[in-house]
């Protein structure tokens, strides 16, 4: 059983002194180490992201975009370790440094991020202008985030974010240019891009556009009534290159032809075309006089027309390929060698149904656009008909390749029956027709002698 405690009276329990001085001291000890922590978290917060605005632009033409600093920042070495634009797409993730320490787009050793400032950044199907290339193909839907890194520790931020519009396909912007000529082109007017010229006016013969006189924009050549080849720059500025009154040799050919812009065999940039003897080709620069490259046979099968340069045979070497006074095509070895004809039904109507030549297989070997007697489509290669494209309809005149719905590929631009533009998408796979729009949506015409160039 339990025992019962006896009884105890209280009494007060001193401490010794030395006792109570180490609590004390113990006590004192655990105060300053509480307060030195409190004290610590107070002074030693991290730094903070700067407060800051974004702008995302988004050139359609060239697929690449810019973020600009609008407002806040600025952004130092002392605030930043390191601010980077984020691309996520299904295509991959890239990171892409704008500013940081180590010499990137902003040295922010020697220097700071401010208002204003900007990074721009393209793909890899564009031509790697910008600040920074993604090792993939910019799309519609993907997300572009600013991202700041502190300078203490692995703390980040997102301090922005976007997404890549849609890229409105098929739409076109129209612009005049002397001589009656209407350039359509996939983005602003003029910016070089996959552009095509069409007709009427008083241009007769178009040519394939190049920067043909050196200055770093898009010239268009073009003959008009008088027999005068003259070139349009982006500008809308007019250079005339023959003038069919001063010449004795060289006057360009004024119905159903073609011309081609280029260098050929260690020429210069020159505009190279049929004379109106149809029995040679000359080629002629800025500044220059005409020069003959080749001549004919002498018989009734001249030259009519000039379709481009190209290694249409696969030897590693570009040929000059032409079209005969009975549209036949042939080429044109660098040792002025010919080789005879490689295709025999090549249409001719109201213009000559030849284009340039562009390799839409990528196989390596190019192919001549043509448009055939019973009003097809095709490319044409050494051994002849290569591929059909469209079953009928193609007015007999001029077509051309270009990327006009702005999605990596070349198409092949026409002119049908009713001098409606059209392109085939698709080439050599499910080769869809579809009508060339411009920004309204209007349909895109041209006139059937001249036809479309780019």
């Amino acid at each position: 059983m339990w025992a019962r405690t006896p009884l105890r009276r209280h009494r007060e329990r001193g401490i010794s002194p030395v006792i109570g001085v180490v609590i004390l001291v113990a006590i004192t000890v655990l105060l300053v180490a509480i307060g030195g922590v409190f004290f610590l978290n107070l002074t030693d917060n991290p730094t903070p992201a700067p407060e800051s605005s974004f702008e995302f632009e988004y050139d359609e033409d060239t697929n690449e975009v810019t973020v600009t600093v609008e407002a806040g920042g600025p952004f130092t070495d002392t605030n930043t370790d390191q601010l980077v634009v984020v691309v996520d797409s299904g295509n991959g993730n890239r990171r892409a440094v704008w500013a940081d320490s180590g010499g990137s787009v902003v040295d922010l050793t020697s220097g700071k991020l401010s208002s204003g400032q900007s990074i721009t950044i393209d793909d890899d199907a564009g031509s790697d202008t910008g600040d920074k290339t993604l090792s993939f193909e910019l799309e519609a839907g993907d997300e572009i985030s600013v991202v700041w890194l502190s300078p203490d520790d692995d703390t980040t931020a997102r301090l922005a974010s976007d997404t890549v519009p849609s890229l409105e396909e098929d739409a076109v912007a129209p612009f005049d240019q002397p001589g009656g000529i209407t350039t359509v082109d996939d983005g602003a007017a003029g910016d070089g891009g996959a552009s095509v010229g069409v007709g009427p006016g008083s241009a007769e013969v178009l040519g394939n556009t190049g920067d043909i006189d050196g200055d770093g924009r898009t010239e268009l050549p073009y003959v008009d009534s008088s027999g005068n080849l003259q070139v349009n720059d982006s500008s809308g500025q007019t250079e005339t290159l023959v003038d069919a009154s001063s010449v004795s040799q060289g006057d360009p050919e004024t119905t159903n032809s073609l011309m081609a812009t280029g260098t050929w065999n260690g020429s210069d940039t020159a505009v190279f075309y049929a004379d109106d003897s149809r029995n040679a080709i000359y080629r002629v620069s800025p500044g220059g006089s005409p020069t003959e490259v080749t001549s004919g046979d002498g018989s009734s099968n001249g030259i009519q027309s000039v379709l481009g340069f190209g290694d249409i045979d696969g030897d590693g070497t570009d040929e000059l390929v032409f079209a005969d006074d009975s549209q036949n095509v042939q080429y044109l070895d660098p040792d002025g060698t010919k080789s005879g004809n490689i295709f025999t039904s090549t249409g001719n109507n109201n213009g000559i149904g030849n284009g340039p030549l562009p390799d839409p297989d990528g196989d390596g070997t190019d192919e001549a656009v043509v448009v055939t007697g019973s009003n097809e489509v095709a490319l044409v290669d050494t051994g002849g008909l290569d591929a059909t494209l469209t079953s009928g309809g193609a007015a007999k005149s001029p077509a051309t390749a270009a990327d006009v719905d702005d999605d990596g590929s070349l198409e092949i631009v026409f002119v049908d029956a009713s001098e409606t533009v059209k392109y085939v998408d698709d080439v050599s796979g499910s080769n869809t027709e579809k009508p060339l729009e411009d920004e309204d949506g209007n349909a895109v015409t041209a006139d059937d002698e001249t036809g479309v160039v780019s």
